[in-house]
Protein backbone atom coordinates (compact mmCIF):
# COMPACT_ATOMS: atom_id res chain seq x y z
CA UNK A 1 0.00 0.00 0.00
CA UNK A 2 1.04 3.65 -0.47
CA UNK A 3 2.27 5.27 2.63
CA UNK A 4 -0.16 6.77 4.96
CA UNK A 5 -0.29 9.89 7.37
CA UNK A 6 -1.64 8.96 10.91
CA UNK A 7 -2.02 11.40 13.59
CA UNK A 8 0.85 10.70 15.95
CA UNK A 9 -1.41 9.99 19.15
CA UNK A 10 -2.91 7.04 17.45
CA UNK A 11 0.18 5.22 17.18
CA UNK A 12 1.35 6.00 20.37
CA UNK A 13 2.89 9.17 20.41
CA UNK A 14 1.95 11.92 23.64
CA UNK A 15 1.19 14.65 21.83
CA UNK A 16 -2.50 15.47 22.28
CA UNK A 17 -3.31 18.42 24.43
CA UNK A 18 -3.45 16.67 27.57
CA UNK A 19 0.09 15.12 27.20
CA UNK A 20 -1.13 12.01 26.73
CA UNK A 21 -1.70 9.79 23.61
CA UNK A 22 -4.85 7.29 22.08
CA UNK A 23 -2.69 4.80 20.79
CA UNK A 24 -5.41 1.94 18.39
CA UNK A 25 -3.47 -1.31 18.96
CA UNK A 26 -4.20 -2.12 14.49
CA UNK A 27 -2.65 1.42 13.76
CA UNK A 28 0.03 1.28 16.29
CA UNK A 29 1.05 -2.26 14.38
CA UNK A 30 1.08 -0.68 10.99
CA UNK A 31 2.87 2.30 11.73
CA UNK A 32 5.68 -0.03 13.71
CA UNK A 33 5.33 -1.98 10.02
CA UNK A 34 6.38 1.04 8.51
CA UNK A 35 3.05 1.41 6.66
CA UNK A 36 2.34 4.82 7.90
CA UNK A 37 3.78 7.93 8.83
CA UNK A 38 3.17 10.07 11.87
CA UNK A 39 2.22 14.14 12.13
CA UNK A 40 0.69 16.08 14.83
CA UNK A 41 -0.12 19.16 13.17
CA UNK A 42 -0.94 21.02 16.23
CA UNK A 43 2.86 20.59 17.46
CA UNK A 44 3.84 21.24 13.87
CA UNK A 45 2.33 24.64 14.17
CA UNK A 46 4.25 25.09 17.26
CA UNK A 47 1.42 24.48 20.12
CA UNK A 48 3.81 22.78 22.99
CA UNK A 49 2.85 19.54 24.89
CA UNK A 50 0.47 19.72 27.00
CA UNK A 51 -1.35 23.01 26.07
CA UNK A 52 -4.86 24.07 27.06
CA UNK A 53 -7.73 22.28 25.00
CA UNK A 54 -8.85 24.62 21.96
CA UNK A 55 -11.97 24.24 19.85
CA UNK A 56 -13.19 25.69 16.39
CA UNK A 57 -15.20 29.18 17.99
CA UNK A 58 -16.12 30.42 14.19
CA UNK A 59 -16.62 29.10 11.02
CA UNK A 60 -16.51 32.20 8.90
CA UNK A 61 -13.79 32.99 9.19
CA UNK A 62 -12.57 30.06 10.90
CA UNK A 63 -11.47 30.86 13.91
CA UNK A 64 -10.00 28.55 17.09
CA UNK A 65 -9.32 29.74 20.70
CA UNK A 66 -8.46 27.72 23.66
CA UNK A 67 -10.57 26.97 26.90
CA UNK A 68 -8.74 30.22 27.84
CA UNK A 69 -9.82 32.74 25.41
CA UNK A 70 -6.43 32.71 23.85
CA UNK A 71 -6.56 32.62 19.60
CA UNK A 72 -4.30 30.16 18.23
CA UNK A 73 -5.96 30.02 14.55
CA UNK A 74 -2.90 30.39 13.17
CA UNK A 75 -0.71 27.64 15.01
CA UNK A 76 -3.68 25.18 13.79
CA UNK A 77 -3.19 26.74 10.38
CA UNK A 78 0.45 26.57 10.12
CA UNK A 79 -0.02 22.49 11.45
CA UNK A 80 -2.90 21.94 8.44
CA UNK A 81 -0.01 23.18 5.93
CA UNK A 82 2.73 21.35 7.25
CA UNK A 83 0.24 17.66 7.42
CA UNK A 84 -0.32 18.53 3.71
CA UNK A 85 3.01 18.91 2.91
CA UNK A 86 4.24 15.71 5.11
CA UNK A 87 1.35 13.87 2.40
CA UNK A 88 2.57 15.57 -0.23
CA UNK A 89 5.87 14.65 0.05
CA UNK A 90 5.15 10.61 0.81
CA UNK A 91 2.90 10.87 -1.85
CA UNK A 92 0.31 9.79 0.34
CA UNK A 93 -3.64 9.57 -0.67
CA UNK A 94 -5.07 8.53 2.87
CA UNK A 95 -5.09 10.21 6.32
CA UNK A 96 -5.88 8.24 9.51
CA UNK A 97 -6.80 11.31 11.49
CA UNK A 98 -8.18 11.25 15.66
CA UNK A 99 -11.35 11.59 16.07
CA UNK A 100 -13.45 14.78 17.18
CA UNK A 101 -10.19 16.82 17.05
CA UNK A 102 -10.11 20.42 16.11
CA UNK A 103 -7.18 19.59 13.89
CA UNK A 104 -7.81 15.70 12.59
CA UNK A 105 -11.92 15.33 13.12
CA UNK A 106 -12.96 14.31 10.14
CA UNK A 107 -16.90 13.66 10.95
CA UNK A 108 -17.47 15.28 13.60
CA UNK A 109 -15.98 18.17 16.15
CA UNK A 110 -17.01 19.88 19.54
CA UNK A 111 -18.88 22.75 19.00
CA UNK A 112 -16.98 25.75 20.82
CA UNK A 113 -18.60 25.92 23.73
CA UNK A 114 -15.86 23.74 26.03
CA UNK A 115 -18.77 21.91 27.03
CA UNK A 116 -18.02 18.81 25.13
CA UNK A 117 -20.89 19.10 22.40
CA UNK A 118 -20.46 17.18 18.99
CA UNK A 119 -21.23 18.65 15.94
CA UNK A 120 -21.04 17.74 12.74
CA UNK A 121 -18.34 19.27 10.77
CA UNK A 122 -13.98 18.44 10.17
CA UNK A 123 -11.10 20.03 11.98
CA UNK A 124 -8.72 22.47 10.18
CA UNK A 125 -5.94 19.24 9.11
CA UNK A 126 -8.73 17.42 7.93
CA UNK A 127 -10.47 19.88 5.92
CA UNK A 128 -6.85 20.76 4.50
CA UNK A 129 -6.59 17.47 3.66
CA UNK A 130 -9.43 17.01 1.61
CA UNK A 131 -8.60 19.97 -0.42
CA UNK A 132 -5.60 18.71 -1.23
CA UNK A 133 -7.36 15.90 -2.78
CA UNK A 134 -6.33 13.32 0.35
CA UNK A 135 -9.25 10.72 1.45
CA UNK A 136 -9.52 11.19 5.41
CA UNK A 137 -11.02 8.37 7.69
CA UNK A 138 -10.96 8.22 11.29
CA UNK A 139 -9.74 5.11 13.32
CA UNK A 140 -12.59 3.38 13.97
CA UNK A 141 -12.68 3.24 9.65
CA UNK A 142 -9.70 2.35 9.75
CA UNK A 143 -10.06 -0.36 11.90
CA UNK A 144 -13.13 -1.70 9.56
CA UNK A 145 -11.16 -1.15 6.16
CA UNK A 146 -7.55 -2.22 7.41
CA UNK A 147 -8.43 -5.96 9.77
CA UNK A 148 -9.32 -7.71 6.98
CA UNK A 149 -5.28 -7.63 6.24
CA UNK A 150 -4.67 -8.91 9.60
CA UNK A 151 -3.18 -12.34 10.42
CA UNK A 152 -5.49 -14.40 12.98
CA UNK A 153 -4.30 -17.22 15.04
CA UNK A 154 -6.42 -19.19 17.53
CA UNK A 155 -4.29 -20.65 19.79
CA UNK A 156 -6.65 -23.60 21.67
CA UNK A 157 -5.55 -25.26 24.61
CA UNK A 158 -6.26 -28.85 24.70
CA UNK A 159 -9.31 -30.51 26.72
CA UNK A 160 -9.21 -32.61 30.36
CA UNK A 161 -6.63 -35.59 29.97
CA UNK A 162 -5.64 -38.62 31.69
CA UNK A 163 -3.05 -37.77 33.79
CA UNK A 164 0.26 -40.84 33.26
CA UNK A 165 4.20 -40.17 33.34
CA UNK A 166 3.88 -40.62 29.52
CA UNK A 167 3.82 -37.05 28.96
CA UNK A 168 3.56 -36.76 25.31
CA UNK A 169 1.48 -40.41 24.98
CA UNK A 170 -1.50 -39.48 27.26
CA UNK A 171 -4.80 -38.87 25.95
CA UNK A 172 -8.34 -37.23 26.81
CA UNK A 173 -10.21 -38.14 29.55
CA UNK A 174 -13.99 -38.63 29.08
CA UNK A 175 -15.01 -35.31 29.66
CA UNK A 176 -11.99 -34.05 27.57
CA UNK A 177 -13.55 -36.01 24.69
CA UNK A 178 -16.65 -34.79 25.35
CA UNK A 179 -15.43 -31.33 25.24
CA UNK A 180 -13.30 -31.85 22.04
CA UNK A 181 -16.51 -33.13 20.18
CA UNK A 182 -18.13 -29.58 21.10
CA UNK A 183 -15.49 -28.00 19.68
CA UNK A 184 -17.21 -27.87 16.63
CA UNK A 185 -20.06 -26.26 17.37
CA UNK A 186 -18.11 -23.43 19.40
CA UNK A 187 -16.18 -22.89 16.35
CA UNK A 188 -19.19 -23.02 13.60
CA UNK A 189 -20.52 -19.32 12.96
CA UNK A 190 -16.97 -17.96 14.83
CA UNK A 191 -13.99 -18.78 13.25
CA UNK A 192 -13.19 -20.79 9.83
CA UNK A 193 -9.65 -21.46 9.89
CA UNK A 194 -7.47 -21.90 6.61
CA UNK A 195 -4.44 -24.36 8.57
CA UNK A 196 -4.26 -26.01 11.77
CA UNK A 197 -1.11 -26.93 13.39
CA UNK A 198 -0.78 -28.67 16.38
CA UNK A 199 1.98 -30.30 19.22
CA UNK A 200 2.57 -33.61 18.23
CA UNK A 201 1.47 -34.76 21.53
CA UNK A 202 -1.35 -36.84 21.85
CA UNK A 203 -4.46 -34.89 24.10
CA UNK A 204 -3.45 -31.84 21.53
CA UNK A 205 -3.73 -33.58 18.64
CA UNK A 206 -7.23 -35.58 19.81
CA UNK A 207 -8.45 -32.22 21.01
CA UNK A 208 -8.19 -30.63 17.53
CA UNK A 209 -9.07 -33.83 15.77
CA UNK A 210 -13.05 -33.66 15.41
CA UNK A 211 -12.34 -29.82 14.14
CA UNK A 212 -10.46 -30.56 11.63
CA UNK A 213 -12.58 -33.33 10.66
CA UNK A 214 -15.01 -30.73 10.67
CA UNK A 215 -12.90 -28.39 8.24
CA UNK A 216 -11.93 -31.15 6.27
CA UNK A 217 -8.26 -29.49 7.07
CA UNK A 218 -5.15 -32.17 7.87
CA UNK A 219 -3.37 -31.27 11.05
CA UNK A 220 0.30 -30.47 11.07
CA UNK A 221 2.08 -31.23 13.09
CA UNK A 222 4.86 -29.29 15.12
CA UNK A 223 6.91 -29.88 17.59
CA UNK A 224 7.79 -26.30 18.58
CA UNK A 225 4.13 -26.30 19.39
CA UNK A 226 4.98 -29.00 22.16
CA UNK A 227 4.42 -28.63 26.33
CA UNK A 228 7.74 -27.12 28.26
CA UNK A 229 9.53 -30.00 29.54
CA UNK A 230 9.61 -29.80 33.53
CA UNK A 231 12.80 -32.04 34.61
CA UNK A 232 14.46 -35.20 33.77
CA UNK A 233 13.37 -36.44 37.01
CA UNK A 234 9.23 -36.29 38.80
CA UNK A 235 8.89 -32.87 40.42
CA UNK A 236 7.79 -33.35 44.37
CA UNK A 237 6.49 -29.35 45.05
CA UNK A 238 4.94 -28.32 41.50
CA UNK A 239 3.23 -25.74 42.79
CA UNK A 240 6.51 -23.89 43.97
CA UNK A 241 8.30 -25.42 40.66
CA UNK A 242 5.00 -23.45 38.47
CA UNK A 243 5.52 -19.87 40.81
CA UNK A 244 9.36 -19.70 40.42
CA UNK A 245 8.98 -20.06 37.20
CA UNK A 246 6.72 -17.23 36.42
CA UNK A 247 8.94 -15.09 39.31
CA UNK A 248 12.16 -15.86 37.25
CA UNK A 249 11.22 -16.70 33.57
CA UNK A 250 14.62 -17.98 33.11
CA UNK A 251 13.96 -20.77 35.50
CA UNK A 252 14.39 -24.23 35.26
CA UNK A 253 15.28 -27.89 36.69
CA UNK A 254 18.05 -29.40 35.35
CA UNK A 255 16.76 -31.21 32.16
CA UNK A 256 13.79 -28.70 31.80
CA UNK A 257 12.88 -25.77 30.32
CA UNK A 258 12.65 -22.35 31.39
CA UNK A 259 9.27 -20.27 30.48
CA UNK A 260 11.43 -18.19 28.11
CA UNK A 261 13.04 -20.76 26.24
CA UNK A 262 9.81 -22.27 25.29
CA UNK A 263 8.65 -18.70 24.67
CA UNK A 264 11.47 -18.74 22.12
CA UNK A 265 10.57 -21.48 20.02
CA UNK A 266 6.60 -20.99 20.48
CA UNK A 267 7.31 -16.86 18.85
CA UNK A 268 9.75 -18.72 16.18
CA UNK A 269 6.89 -20.91 15.57
CA UNK A 270 4.23 -18.43 15.24
CA UNK A 271 5.88 -15.73 13.54
CA UNK A 272 7.11 -18.62 10.66
CA UNK A 273 3.36 -19.60 10.48
CA UNK A 274 1.58 -15.88 10.26
CA UNK A 275 4.39 -15.23 7.37
CA UNK A 276 2.96 -18.09 5.98
CA UNK A 277 -0.38 -17.26 6.13
CA UNK A 278 -0.68 -13.85 5.98
CA UNK A 279 -3.98 -12.18 5.93
CA UNK A 280 -5.27 -15.86 6.87
CA UNK A 281 -6.59 -17.84 9.95
CA UNK A 282 -5.02 -20.14 11.76
CA UNK A 283 -5.66 -22.63 14.65
CA UNK A 284 -2.64 -23.92 16.71
CA UNK A 285 -3.40 -26.73 19.18
CA UNK A 286 -1.07 -26.42 21.98
CA UNK A 287 -1.22 -26.43 25.97
CA UNK A 288 -1.29 -23.93 28.89
CA UNK A 289 1.90 -23.21 29.87
CA UNK A 290 3.58 -23.17 26.12
CA UNK A 291 0.30 -20.27 25.83
CA UNK A 292 1.46 -18.71 28.65
CA UNK A 293 4.82 -18.13 27.50
CA UNK A 294 4.34 -17.12 24.32
CA UNK A 295 1.22 -14.58 25.09
CA UNK A 296 3.54 -13.33 27.81
CA UNK A 297 6.06 -12.29 25.77
CA UNK A 298 4.45 -10.60 23.00
CA UNK A 299 2.35 -9.06 25.84
CA UNK A 300 4.20 -8.75 29.46
CA UNK A 301 0.61 -7.93 31.08
CA UNK A 302 -0.14 -11.79 30.76
CA UNK A 303 0.79 -13.16 33.93
CA UNK A 304 0.86 -15.41 36.48
CA UNK A 305 -2.89 -14.85 37.30
CA UNK A 306 -3.99 -15.16 33.92
CA UNK A 307 -2.22 -18.31 33.37
CA UNK A 308 -3.90 -19.73 36.73
CA UNK A 309 -7.30 -18.77 34.58
CA UNK A 310 -7.01 -20.90 31.85
CA UNK A 311 -9.14 -23.70 30.88
CA UNK A 312 -9.65 -26.95 29.81
CA UNK A 313 -10.33 -26.32 26.62
CA UNK A 314 -9.55 -22.86 26.50
CA UNK A 315 -9.10 -20.44 22.95
CA UNK A 316 -7.08 -17.15 22.65
CA UNK A 317 -6.85 -15.13 19.20
CA UNK A 318 -3.66 -13.04 18.81
CA UNK A 319 -4.12 -11.07 15.65
CA UNK A 320 -0.86 -9.76 13.67
CA UNK A 321 -0.64 -6.81 10.84
CA UNK A 322 2.70 -7.83 8.30
CA UNK A 323 4.28 -9.88 11.61
CA UNK A 324 3.86 -6.92 14.08
CA UNK A 325 1.67 -7.97 17.24
CA UNK A 326 -1.88 -6.10 17.51
CA UNK A 327 -3.70 -7.39 19.97
CA UNK A 328 -4.16 -10.70 22.34
CA UNK A 329 -7.93 -11.63 23.74
CA UNK A 330 -9.63 -14.61 25.01
CA UNK A 331 -12.28 -15.47 23.03
CA UNK A 332 -13.79 -18.95 24.78
CA UNK A 333 -16.77 -18.70 26.19
CA UNK A 334 -18.00 -21.43 28.86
Amino acid sequence: MKKTIVSACLVGCACRYDGKSMPNSLLKAMFEAGELVAVCPEVLGGLATPRDPAEIVSEDPVRLSTNQGMDVTAEYKQGADQAVGVANAIDANLAILKSKSPSCGSRQIYDGSFQRQLIPGAGVTARALRAAGIKVINEEEASVEFSSACTRILILRHAESVFSSDDRGRGLSLDGEKAAAALVEFFKGRFQADQIYSSPYRRAMDTVKPVAEAWNLEIIQDERLRERKVADTPVEDFASFVANQWLDHRFSLPGGESLDEAAKRGTEFLLESEAGNRGKTILLSTHGTWMGAVMHAFDPEFDFSDWQSLQMPDCWEMVFYQGVWVETKRVWED
